[in-house]
């Protein structure tokens, strides 16, 4: 008769019945039965970072669009660290891990190094999230797992995977026809609503279906696209979303004054020097330049994935970046913030610009906008625009 390989008590009496009948001394009769007993509750009971041995087959069951499209639409709450998030809970996964809490992030600033997740569970959410801005979770209660996300609203984000306009061929992100109508994601607009003028930011263009996320259904088709909006008032976002079609709103620049982009910085923000970095260590992409870790691995991230792309396209050595230069440029935009910013952006924010439009000039032998020229210093001597 075979052995239950159980970790019950009424298991363990019927294995030694059965190794005794089987002519078992009854001592090595009680030890085989403790020991099944002893490698059943071992198996039972897994370790904190003992997954499933295919995590990816129950990963396939969290649909991160729609983690994504939900976080649009979260109203932004305040993290109680001078930031806001988004928070949203997105269905239960069954048996995924065992109790416990576990994060799973992939973020703009990659990984944080103080999650200790699992190396196997690490990498199949790391194939599922692809470049997925917004931190995850898992947390299991005992009786299920619970899904969620969040996502930091004061950085620097790209909520969906760029498309590519049919009508130029650009990424969406950059593309000026909107198939016609001159409006990209990321324009702020206005539109005429029943209480009177509306205004918002486009999130997302749609050509081939309805507007996700939203009460009221709004079709987009490559004729007539339509986009998802969020709602801005008093000049700051509300968290609301809408659709709309593209023919019914025109676009205007929220932060343009006479004087430009930006306005003189408040008393508050008019901070001179720093505590950890001397003066004048910006002058150069080899200054010693202290950010902060998270900053930091940001700076990292942009550094691989732009030089990546830069050899991907053959592009020239000058067009490649260095995280000194990053880091640089970074110092410097966090410094002019306390001259000029545009109002309801973040000193951080101010600076991540800035090193954007760096990449922007470093890849196109040009800037974006030509008034840019303030770190022409710091790109390399071949680049067209170097003053190096």
């Amino acid at each position: 008769m075979p052995l239950i390989q159980s970790d019950s008590d009424e298991a363990l009496k019927k294995n030694i019945k059965t190794e005794i009948k089987a002519g078992r001394d009854p001592k090595q009769a009680v030890a085989i039965a403790l020991d099944i007993q002893r490698r059943a509750k071992a198996k039972k009971k897994k370790s904190k970072h003992d997954f499933l041995a295919d995590p990816m087959e129950k990963l396939k069951e969290i649909d991160f669009k729609a983690i994504q499209e939900a976080l649009m639409n979260a109203k932004p709450e305040d993290a109680g660290d001078g930031t806001k998030c988004r928070y949203v809970s997105i269905g239960t996964i069954q048996d995924l891990a065992p109790s416990g809490k576990y994060y799973i992030v992939w973020s703009t600033d990659h990984k944080n190094p103080e999650i200790d997740a699992d190396v196997q569970y690490w990498n199949a959410f790391e194939e599922q999230l692809e470049m997925f801005p917004f931190a995850a979770w898992l947390e299991n209660d005992g009786d299920q797992i619970k899904v969620g996300a969040h996502m930091e609203i004061d950085q620097e984000t790209q909520l969906f995977e760029e498309d590519v306009c049919s009508e130029c061929g650009e990424p969406m992100q950059q593309c000026n026809c909107a198939a016609g109508f001159k409006m990209s994601i990321g324009d702020m607009v206005r539109w005429d609503s029943a209480g009177g003028t509306a205004q918002g930011k486009i999130k997302r263009i749609i050509r081939d279906g309805d507007v996700p996320g939203i009460p009221v259904k709004v079709t987009g088709s490559e004729d007539d696209p339509a986009a998802l909006i969020e709602v801005y008032r008093d000049g700051e976002p509300s968290g609301t979303m809408v659709g709309h079609k593209l023919k019914g709103l025109s676009k205007f620049d929220l932060f343009k004054k006479k004087t430009g982009q930006s306005t003189p910085a408040p008393a508050k923000d008019r901070i001179k020097g720093s505590d950890t970095n001397k003066p004048g260590s910006a002058k150069s992409p080899g200054g010693d330049i202290d950010i902060d870790e998270k900053t930091e691995l940001g700076l990292k991230n942009k550094v691989s994935e732009h030089n990546e792309k830069m050899k991907k396209d053959n592009k020239p050595d000058w067009t490649h970046v260095t995280l000194g230069q990053l880091k640089a440029v970074y110092r410097r935009g966090a410094g002019a913030y306390s001259t000029s910013h545009r109002p309801g952006v973040t000193r951080g924010q101010w600076a991540m610009a800035r090193v954007n439009a760096y990449l922007y000039l470093l890849e196109h032998g040009k800037p974006k906008d030509s008034k840019y020229i303030t770190d022409n210093d710091l790109l390399p001597e071949k680049h067209p625009k170097s003053t190096r």
